[in-house]
């Protein structure tokens, strides 16, 4: 809604009468505000949910990717091609250093392959960590 202030010259401007308050207005004695409230529908405050979210979500993993490791040395394998009878127990204890544990050289050889489990197929080539 405009307002327009008229003026005549040598007089003063004045300030047009404020709205008529409603019925209700009177009945519960609120007072017109002068200041716009903003209203946030769903859509905005999941917008603004989104977005704080994402903000965190950036400060706690944005810092651990930056501060990842270098990569690992090579490590260095030999191939073992699996015959009858052989067990992926069998195979890690062959290749284990004295005084190792065997199920560490299992794990080794399981991400070094990517097996899914410890079953194994004849003629299966396995990649073995060497000493």
């Amino acid at each position: 809604m405009a307002m327009a202030v008229t003026a005549t010259v040598g007089t003063a401007a004045r300030r047009p009468a404020a709205p008529a308050r409603t019925a209700t207005q009177a009945r519960t004695g609120t007072h017109l505000r002068t200041t716009t409230r903003v209203r946030l529908t769903r859509r905005g405050r999941l917008t603004i949910f989104l977005t704080v979210l994402v903000v965190a979500m950036v400060a706690v993993f944005g810092h651990a990717a930056a501060s990842a490791d270098a990569p690992a040395a090579p490590t260095p394998v030999t191939v073992h091609v699996v015959v009858s009878g052989d067990t992926l127990w069998d195979v890690a204890r062959t290749v284990t250093p004295a005084g190792q544990d065997v199920r560490d050289t299992i794990v080794k050889i399981d991400e070094l392959n990517d097996l899914t489990g410890s079953r194994l197929t004849v003629g299966q080539q396995l990649l073995l960590p060497r000493g």
